[in-house]
């Protein structure tokens, strides 16, 4: 089975990006994600350091930059510090960072995970988006909250404050739901209840994090998953999200201790049931706003009515309305439906009779050319 499946290696860093990416990709690896600045490379707003704050452009040609690299934002920036001072910095190596990227053209960057309190966050990454158009902004958010010292005085564990999706979703908001921002999902060993987890299926997930703690091992020797990461690792190949691998490898030096993951991860792709017609025919009009049409007012065109017919959404939705209107029929009444000429919305006025204690018969019209 055909898959679109990309899988890439986060490191904190890197000493020689060229070697590190070669290695990389001769693993089938398809990126690294790396920081663009040293992580130890705290600058203050007030000190003017000679030389260049990071390695040179050069390292790589442009097609490795564009293609094969992510950027990593550092995380220690507190964009809404308390501390004018720290803010002030915050922002001036947020600004030198992102220009960096921008100079390089690297297709995504990762940013800090957001915090309580992010309006200042937030409006660093408006100016970012409107200014860099073509660059994605990869938010980094754990699925769990990192877990609350019960002798500390902060707020309990579960409360909404320590949610990571209220967060993320503060900041979406605050942002207004810009194109330009996704979602760097990393997986944590405890996961939260279904119910929260399916939220992150209605955001813009881009890449989901799978750090090498939260793997188990088999009988062989071999990393593995728990059925629930599985579940949700799969789940998140059929939207087409892509994979960051981190940690610490368990044999060999360099990204070949991590090989025994990417093929796992590989393996999983292999165990996704295939698309059916209808699926494979609606996956390019998924996650897309999609401009309304008035079908019975405007003549469109071919393949526009194509699409209206094999819309499955619309058929369950007719199925839920037959069955509405069924049940408001008094039960003495027998029901006719009469369908011309579209045998997929007969079937559904079948499925909604299945559910009616009336006696319904469901006549199709088929008119021949």
């Amino acid at each position: 089975m055909e898959t679109n499946l990309k899988v890439g290696v986060s490191t904190n860093s890197v000493h020689d990006l060229q070697q590190s990416l070669e290695g990389a990709l001769a693993l089938k690896f398809d990126f690294l994600a790396v920081p663009l600045f040293h992580p130890r490379a705290h600058r203050d707003a007030s000190s003017r350091r000679a030389g260049p704050p990071t390695r040179s452009d050069l390292v790589l040609n442009s097609t490795g930059w564009t293609r094969h690299v992510v950027g990593k934002v550092s995380e220690w920036l507190n964009l809404d510090s308390e501390c004018a001072q720290v803010r002030l910095s915050s922002e001036l190596a947020f600004k030198q960072e992102v220009a960096w990227a921008t100079h390089l053209s690297v297709p995504a960057v990762l940013l800090p995970a957001p915090g309580l309190s992010c309006a200042n966050y937030a409006r660093q990454i408006n100016q970012l988006a409107l200014s860099a158009t073509y660059l994605q902004l990869w938010v980094s958010v754990p699925t769990s909250a990192p877990c609350v010292d019960e002798s500390s005085d902060s707020t309990a564990a579960g409360t909404v404050d320590d949610d990571p999706w209220s967060h993320w979703n503060r900041l979406r908001a605050l942002c207004d739901g810009h194109p330009s921002l996704g979602v760097s999902l990393e997986l944590t060993a405890d996961l939260p209840p279904r119910t929260a987890m399916d939220r992150w299926f209605g955001e813009p997930v881009k890449a989901v994090v799978l750090p090498t703690s939260i793997f188990l091992t088999n009988a062989k020797g071999y990393p593995t998953l728990s059925t629930r990461h599985q579940q949700l690792v799969i789940r998140f190949l059929s939207h087409g999200v892509q994979f960051i691998i981190k940690g610490r490898g368990r044999k060999g030096e360099g990204h070949s201790g991590l090989l025994p993951y990417l093929q796992y991860v590989t393996h999983l792709a292999t165990r996704r049931a295939p698309l059916s017609d209808g699926e494979r025919f609606v996956a390019p009009y998924l996650d897309f706003l999609q401009a309304p049409l008035q079908p019975l007012m405007d003549n469109l065109e071919s393949q526009t009515y194509e699409t209206f017919e094999r819309d499955p959404v619309k058929y369950a939705q007719y199925e839920h309305a037959i069955a509405a209107a069924l049940s408001l029929k008094p039960c003495e009444e027998r029901v006719v439906l009469m369908v011309v000429r579209n045998a997929a919305l007969a079937f559904a006025c079948e499925l909604a009779s299945f559910s009616s204690v009336l006696p319904v018969v469901v006549v199709c019209y088929v008119f021949e050319d």
